[in-house]
């Protein structure tokens, strides 16, 4: 993904604002200079140009082998490919002739970086066994795994995982920067939740994860168990007793600052009887997970995915057995600011909520590939974005965009409302729909396409990982971009509220204008 600024702030009146100064995509050449005049005036022996990129806030910075890299062994330029497995490489030294003149003089290059590509490489015969990066990302709002602060959802006596409000919990925290203690803090996920599946039944859990580390771990082989009124959340948070020495004092945990990486799978399985009243529960939230994750054969209650990225390679399944007690059809799953590749229940009757999320078909995001792949159970979306076909058995929705066919069962339940639906799909009634509102009245076949064409949503990117992605563009027809039924967009940015913002901006603006000139806006991103 393509790296961002963290703007600084202007401290100098009289001077206008720069690339330094804004949240815009890093460039490679400022930065390349900068890292260039560093470099040359070692060789000269003068004091280097005031830092401007890498000073005091770096926009990026690397620790390799556990060891920061000076940045005048950095080099940026474009890392791109060079074959099938391997990316261009940096020398390991790059000459550089004194001002003064002389014989050159070798600097030596540890890494180069692309800050447009996202990438990393280091010269021919160097393998690191830790690289450890500080970046900044863009997106286009809180959702998805992120570092952004989760308390407020977290905390709510109604929105939250009961775990995270239960005092009396239990608690172990994973971590690869503090020293493991015995059934107190993990260096490994899968170590955690070993310890989880030997807990009693009726118990409430929370694994916290307090750093933004990669996790290789594959968590199928050995499930999360779910027994019966049971609950588990596995959270990024710090939790600041565990960093000091002897047992912790406090519980509390902080949900803002993190975002680790699984790069692997998860497996889970509720273990309640069928006669079970309150079959287990699992939660996540704030993790990125480069896997998929199955719910296996059993009876498990509640799935939540919150704040979470599932990659679009990965995905999401329920397993049935088919029969009481391993068809886990009372589930119910719920994905809130979630991004989501392909969820698939075969032949299970579970439920499924999305709320301000994305759901993906794929890499690629084909409109005609199947993202939700539900044909016995019912669906509630709302303002979320659905890349590719649906199937259900009913379907409710409120706010979203689906960019493929919509296929319900039964179309004498459910309802379906300011949606962008692509026609030809299948559903209950639709209520202030596009492109049906637009179409009434159209008869000719050519306006008709040509309405279908109008209201067809455009996006900024459909590549995940990207700022842009899921992202309405400036394209878009505004029975897309203020088509929700408060007036703002449908799918996943509904909560932005962006036209509310733009009318509000210009309102105010007006106040302060002189007699006839008038304020218009410019979309920057």
């Amino acid at each position: 993904m393509p790296l961002c600024n963290r703007p600084q702030t202007k401290t100098d009146s009289g001077r206008l604002a720069a690339e330094i100064n804004v949240p815009g995509l890093l460039r490679r050449l400022p930065l390349y200079r900068e890292l260039e005049s560093l470099r040359q005036a070692e060789v000269d022996g003068t004091q280097p140009p005031a830092p401007v990129y890498f000073g005091a806030n770096p926009v990026f910075a690397l620790r390799v082998n556990g060891k920061l890299v000076p940045f005048d062994q950095v080099t940026v330029c474009s890392i791109e490919d060079v074959s099938a497995t391997d990316w261009r490489r940096p020398a390991s030294f790059k000459p550089y002739v004194p001002a003064k003149g002389g014989a050159a003089v070798n600097e030596a290059i540890a890494v180069s970086v692309d800050p447009v590509r996202g990438r990393i490489a280091f010269p021919a015969g160097v393998t690191p066994s830790t690289v450890e990066v500080s970046y900044t990302y863009a997106f286009s709002g809180d959702a998805g795994a992120g570092p952004y602060d989760r308390t407020a959802w977290l905390s709510g006596s109604t929105s939250g995982p009961a775990p995270y409000n239960n005092p009396a919990r239990w608690q172990v925290a994973v971590s690869k920067v503090l020293a493991p203690v015995p059934n107190e803090v993990f260096s490994s996920l899968a170590a955690a939740i070993q310890a989880w599946n030997a807990q009693p039944a009726a118990t409430d859990g929370l694994i916290a994860v307090m750093d933004s580390h990669t996790y290789t771990e594959d968590l199928t082989a050995n499930p999360i168990l779910l027994p019966e009124s049971s609950r588990l959340l596995i959270v990024a948070a710090d939790w600041p007793a565990a960093r000091q020495p002897g047992p912790p004092s406090s519980k509390a945990v902080g949900p803002n600052g993190f975002r680790p990486h699984l790069r692997g799978s998860i497996a889970a399985q509720g273990t309640a009887l069928a006669s079970s009243q309150n079959p287990g529960a699992l939660y996540i939230d704030g993790l990125l997970i480069e896997g998929s994750v199955a719910i296996n054969n059993g009876n498990l209650g509640t799935l939540g995915l919150s704040h979470c990225t599932v990659a679009p390679g990965g995905g999401l399944n329920v397993l049935t057995s088919g029969a009481a007690g391993g068809d886990n059809s009372g589930l119910t799953v719920n994905l809130y600011r979630t991004i989501c590749g392909p969820v698939t229940f075969n032949q299970c009757q579970a439920a499924l909520n999305a709320v301000d999320s994305i759901v993906g078909s794929g890499p690629a995001n084909a409109p005609v590939a199947p993202a939700i792949a539900t044909p016995n159970s019912t669906i509630g979306i709302q303002t979320t974005t659905v890349f590719g076909a649906t199937q259900c058995r009913i379907a409710n929705a409120s706010d979203s965009i689906f960019t493929g066919l919509v296929t319900a069962g039964r179309h004498q339940a459910g309802c379906v409302r300011f949606c962008s639906v692509p026609a030809g799909s299948q559903t209950a009634r639709r209520y202030y729909c596009q492109p049906d509102l637009a179409l009434k009245g159209v008869i000719s076949s050519s306006a008709r396409n040509a309405v279908i064409d109008r209201l067809t949503p455009q996006f900024t990117s459909l590549v995940f990982g990207q700022p842009g992605f899921a992202q309405l563009s400036a394209r878009c027809d505004t029975g897309i971009s203020a088509g929700a039924d408060n007036g703002a967009e449908m799918g996943a940015f509904n909560f932005l509220l962006q036209p509310q913002r733009r009318s509000n901006l210009l309102t105010a603006l007006d106040e302060y204008l002189r007699f006839g000139i008038e304020a218009g806006t410019i979309e920057v991103t």
